[in-house]
């Protein structure tokens, strides 16, 4: 039996439906220069194809 890579079972989850979700990066720090539409994209998580 394998072991499970940690830092990608920390990253992403599957869905109900089966989907891959993660959370987008870029909004840990050097957030000033960042505009608030980005922000705000990169709050949504995102799906694996």
């Amino acid at each position: 039996k394998m072991k499970t890579k940690k830092s990608a079972s920390k990253r992403y989850h599957v869905t109900g439906s089966g989907k891959v979700r993660y959370k987008k990066q870029g909004l840990r720090h050097i957030l000033t220069k960042k505009n608030a539409k980005r922000k705000r994209r990169l709050r949504l998580s995102a799906t694996l194809s």
